[in-house]
């Protein structure tokens, strides 16, 4: 019998969330924070939760950029005294909007929480990763949030990379595309020329969507299951292999 049988999933996630702030509480060093410590990693909610911003990035020049499928714009990062302070605007508001958070160290792992809830994780850093070798990538992010992916009957859009050449194969809804890709300092990528066949058919927007996003991009994440394509600070799309 499995404890999902025994318990609710939400009584599950309960209990499991108690036992990390429990163990935060006892065992949660606060320590002082370097710009290595935020430079070239991403990070990610350490509890899935809905917020805003569901993690970010500090790029090779600094930039900071957010991991997300909302219209922010990261503008920047600051360590001032013991905290770090996330600086970004929405599309709609250019007024700059500022988040704080303190750092923890558990169990040799680096954390960040709330600057209202120190003993609560919010996000925990991840390593920047390969994308994973002839894996179909599925989009999940074009501009907007996709609801559908249409594509001829019977196919799917997707993005295929291959780690050994570097090269990148796929189908963008209407035509098939082949390029490469090459590196874009220590921790992101970036595509290269891009070929398509020159078939016309129902779908046509959604490849130029997705034909703009892999053209327009400047930078290329790969966390773990997911590409994230980036123009300066602004998220253009991602990819999933869910």
């Amino acid at each position: 019998m499995t404890a999902s049988s025994v318990f609710p999933n939400g009584y599950t996630r309960i209990l499991v969330i108690g036992a990390l702030l429990f163990l935060l509480h006892g065992c949660a060093q606060k320590i002082p924070m370097q710009p290595n410590d935020i430079s070239d990693r991403v990070w990610l909610p350490a509890i899935s939760e809905n917020q805003v911003m569901d993690g970010f990035f500090t790029g090779a020049g600094g930039q900071l950029l957010l991991v997300n499928t909302l219209p922010h714009d990261g503008v920047s990062w600051e360590l001032k005294d013991d905290h770090l302070l996330l600086w970004f605007h929405t599309e709609n508001q250019l007024t700059l909007q500022s988040v704080e958070y303190y750092p923890l160290l558990l169990e040799g792992e680096l954390f960040l929480a709330r600057a209202l809830s120190r003993e609560r994780p919010a996000y925990i850093a991840k390593t920047i990763r390969e994308p994973l070798s002839n894996v179909k990538y599925l989009p999940t992010y074009l501009g907007e949030p996709l609801s559908a992916n249409p594509a001829r009957e019977g196919q799917t859009a997707y993005l295929q990379l291959d780690t050994g050449d570097r090269s990148l194969r796929g189908f963008a809804g209407v035509n098939n595309f082949h390029g490469n890709y090459q590196r874009n300092g220590a921790a992101s990528f970036k595509v290269g020329p891009i070929a398509t066949t020159m078939m016309t058919g129902p779908g046509m927007d959604y490849e130029m969507k997705f034909m703009r996003c892999l053209n327009q991009s400047d930078a290329i994440l790969s966390v773990n299951k997911r590409l994230l394509f980036y123009q300066g600070s602004r998220l253009l799309c991602s990819f999933s292999t869910d």
